[in-house]
């Protein structure tokens, strides 16, 4: 995008935030199959927007294994799929 280099303490404390809360939708998703209950609602597509990059940034998706599950479950939606970013 032509901003300059990353900065490797900006990175590393986005990490550590992803960590954390990432950590509390994890389990949450423990119960449940949704952020709110049972059932899809605009939360979890709110969220699951801001995931929509987590893997092309590196961001540890891997470390929390209920919330790639999750969000595995919502990518495969042919509604989200209609309205994911080209690669």
């Amino acid at each position: 995008m032509g901003i300059g280099e990353p900065d490797p303490r900006k990175i590393d404390e986005a990490t550590a935030g992803f960590r954390r809360f990432g950590a509390v939708l994890d389990e949450r998703l423990r119960s449940k199959p949704y952020v709110a209950g049972d059932a899809l609602t605009i939360a979890d597509l709110t969220i699951a927007s801001s995931l929509m990059y987590a893997k092309r940034t590196g961001a540890p998706l891997g470390e929390l294994p209920m919330v790639e599950a999750w969000f595995s479950r919502l990518s495969v939606m042919d509604a989200w799929k209609a309205t994911e970013p080209s690669q």
